[in-house]
C-alpha cells in the first residue's frame, strides 16, 4: 500500500496568473472560464475548512460549504485537470463529501446534499422565469454577500426577506446555528436565498397567492433534459442509469428524466474529448503551507506531483533529512523550490524537469 507523507497543513494550489487579476471572487463568465481553466491541487490530509478556502482565494471561486460538512475532515487530491474535472474528482474520490455547481457557486456537501441542491437550482430557475415581471426581477436582482463570525442564519433571512419586502411563510423552519464569517460577491436574490435553506435540506415556491414559501427540499428531485446518444454511447449511459435507478430515459432515447449528477455523469460520457494544453511552469502561481516536514522526502513527493525529478548533490544530501517550514503565496516555481530551500541553506538548479539540489558551494 502507497504510504502517505502528511505533508500539507493547508494545501498546493497551482493558477494560471491572468493579467490584472483581483482579489474579489469571480461571477457570471469569468466564474465559467476559470472552473475550464488547467492547474495543479495537491492535497495531502488538509482539512477541508482550510483546503477549500486556499482554492477560493487562490482561483477566486466562490465555494459554499454545507453546514453539515466537517470542517476537520482530511483530504487527500492530486489532479491537474481543469477545476470543474478537479472537483468531480474530489466528489468520485470521497466516501463523505459530494460536489455540484451552479452558474454562480460551487458547493460542497454531504450525503447527497449538493446533487439535490444543485437540481432544485435549475428547477428554480425554470420557476423564477414563469413569475410576473416585479417578482422575476426581484428574484434576479443581485448583491454582494457577506456576513461576520457566529452569525445567526435567522438574521440573514430577516436580511432577505428585507429585500423582498414581505415576511416568507415558513421562516420557522429555519434553526438556529451560527456561522463562520463569509463574504461573496453578487448573487442572484434566489441563488443567496436556497444556499440558506439547502444546509437546513429546505427549498422555497410560491403560493397562489404569489407568496414566496419555504418548504422541505424535495427527497429526489429530478430535471428532464434532451439528450443525443450515439450508438457506441449508449452502453456507457446504460451503464450509468444502472447505478442509478430513479434516473429514465424515454423511450426514443433524448430525454433523460434525471438528478444534476446523473446528468453531468452522462454529459462527460458522452462529450468529445479533445487534448488540453498544459500551462507552462512559468505561468504558474503556487500556495504552499508546511509545517516540520523532512526536506528530502517533501521536495520529492512535490516533484512527483508536478512531474519534476529531484536529485540532491552528494554535499547536500547531508541535509536531506532536515526539518524545514515555510508559507508562501502566489509565488512563481522557483520562488517556491528557494523557499523550501531556504531553512537548509540550499540552492538549485533546473533545467527542463530536472531540479537538482546543491550547496552554495557547489
Amino acid at each position: 500500500m502507497q504510504t502517505k507523507i502528511r505533508v500539507l497543513l493547508f494545501c498546493l494550489i497551482v493558477t494560471v496568473v491572468v493579467q490584472g487579476q483581483g482579489t474579489e471572487p469571480l461571477t457570471g463568465k469569468p466564474f465559467r472560464f476559470d472552473m475550464a481553466r488547467s492547474g495543479t491541487v495537491f492535497w495531502s490530509d488538509s482539512p477541508l475548512q482550510q483546503a477549500v478556502s486556499g482554492l477560493a482565494k487562490t482561483r477566486r471561486v466562490p465555494i459554499w460549504i454545507d453546514r453539515r460538512c466537517d470542517p476537520t475532515q482530511e483530504l487527500d487530491l492530486v489532479s491537474q485537470d481543469p477545476l470543474i474535472d478537479c472537483l468531480w474528482n474530489l466528489d468520485a474520490s470521497s466516501d463523505d463529501l459530494d460536489v455540484a455547481w451552479s452558474p454562480e457557486i460551487v458547493y460542497v456537501g454531504t450525503n447527497g446534499s449538493s446533487d439535490r441542491w444543485a437540481t432544485v437550482s435549475v428547477l428554480h430557475r425554470e420557476m423564477v422565469k414563469k413569475l410576473s415581471r416585479a417578482q422575476r426581477q426581484k428574484c434576479l436582482a443581485e448583491k454582494r454577500w457577506s456576513w461576520p463570525r457566529l452569525s445567526n442564519p435567522q438574521d440573514l433571512l430577516r436580511d432577505l426577506e428585507a429585500e423582498w419586502g414581505k415576511p416568507f411563510l415558513g421562516r420557522e423552519r429555519v434553526h438556529h446555528d451560527l456561522w463562520p464569517a463569509a463574504k461573496y460577491s453578487s448573487l442572484p436574490f434566489f441563488v443567496r436565498l436556497e444556499l440558506l435553506l439547502a444546509g437546513f435540506d429546505l427549498s422555497f415556491d410560491f403560493d397562489e397567492e404569489g407568496n414566496l414559501r419555504i418548504r422541505e427540499m424535495p427527497s429526489k428531485p429530478r430535471l428532464a433534459r434532451s439528450i443525443s446518444i450515439t450508438a457506441e454511447q449508449r452502453e456507457n449511459v446504460d451503464a450509468i442509469l444502472k447505478k442509478h435507478p430513479q434516473a429514465t430515459l424515454s423511450s426514443g432515447g433524448t430525454k433523460l428524466f434525471a438528478s444534476w449528477s446523473v446528468h453531468e455523469h452522462v454529459r462527460r460520457a458522452t462529450q468529445k474529448r479533445t487534448a488540453t494544453k498544459k500551462a507552462s511552469r512559468d505561468r504558474l502561481r503556487y500556495t504552499l503551507q508546511a509545517r516540520d516536514q523532512k526536506l528530502g522526502p517533501f521536495l520529492e513527493q512535490l516533484g512527483m506531483q508536478l512531474q519534476i525529478t529531484c536529485e540532491f548533490s552528494p554535499l547536500a544530501k547531508k541535509q536531506y533529512n532536515q526539518m524545514i517550514s515555510f508559507e508562501v503565496e502566489r509565488v512563481s516555481f522557483r520562488q517556491l523550490v528557494a523557499a523550501i530551500l531556504k531553512e537548509a541553506d540550499l540552492e538549485f538548479t533546473l533545467e527542463g524537469d530536472n531540479l537538482t539540489v546543491k550547496t552554495p558551494a557547489e
